[in-house]
């Protein structure tokens, strides 16, 4: 098994992950989706459908892994579509991907910074506190 793959398994025991076109619309457009994965071999429509989510904050990956691994990575028999709604294990994941398939590096790159980011802005929040409550 693909070290990805493995990491996409402990995304889905941590919850991080929405499988399924419906659920994987539904983290996108609440903006909860931080990397979209799609199965090589999935349907053309389908392709489609989830290609459409893609935006500059959401990349959708083409994966070389079929429907039956990528479900089987996820405890589901076949998987199309799926959304990882963690940052971390996006990043982690796409550098994975990245290694494997050249052509994912920029993308991986762009999670690294996200998440390097996020990262700072939390030590940030953790060092100074909360900002206070404007008096209205």
């Amino acid at each position: 098994m693909s070290p990805w793959l493995s990491l996409l398994g402990m995304a889905r025991k941590a919850g991080k992950v929405e499988i399924g076109e419906d659920a994987l619309r539904e983290a996108a457009l609440s903006h909860r989706a931080r990397l979209i994965l799609l199965a090589r071999d999935a349907g053309e429509s389908t392709a489609e459908r989830v290609r459409r989510l893609e935006g500059e904050k959401l990349p959708v990956i083409e994966t070389p892994a079929d429907r039956a691994a990528l479900g089987g990575a996820v405890g589901f028999a076949s998987a199309a579509a799926l959304a990882v709604t963690d940052l971390s294990f996006a990043s982690a994941i796409a550098a994975r991907l990245a290694q494997e398939e050249p052509g994912l590096a920029e993308v991986s790159r762009e999670l690294a910074q996200r998440q390097e980011k996020a990262r700072r802005r939390k030590a940030d929040t953790l060092r100074h506190g909360r900002k206070s409550k404007r008096k209205q």
